[in-house]
């Protein structure tokens, strides 16, 4: 999902990460900082938003609901949240120099 720039899959996977979800019907081990990570992995695939043309109502989506999301982790995580930030700049270099265009 984030690895396509699709930034409504990365928030999804925040979900997963904060046990707001089921994945597979399992619950995803709780992870603060994983669920972190691909929040802000979401904002930045929106500032490119790829989507937009094709699922408006998600991008309308991560549009509404991402600073809230972001700004309630940054507050639960604290000082964890650089570790956060580093993350997810990693995982962004890894995997967008490796998409095609």
């Amino acid at each position: 999902m984030g690895n396509r720039g699709y930034s409504r899959g990365a928030i999804v996977l925040g979900d997963i990460y904060s046990n707001r979800l089921v994945a597979y019907h399992h619950w995803a081990s709780h992870d603060d900082n994983k669920a972190c990570e691909w929040l802000l992995v979401a904002r930045e695939l929106s500032k490119q938003d790829q989507w937009e043309l094709f699922r408006p109502e998600d991008s309308a989506t991560v549009r509404k609901e991402l600073p809230e999301r972001i700004s309630k982790v940054q507050k639960k995580l604290k000082e964890g949240f650089a570790g956060c930030e580093l993350a997810a700049t990693e995982w962004l270099r890894t995997h967008q120099s490796s998409r095609r265009p």
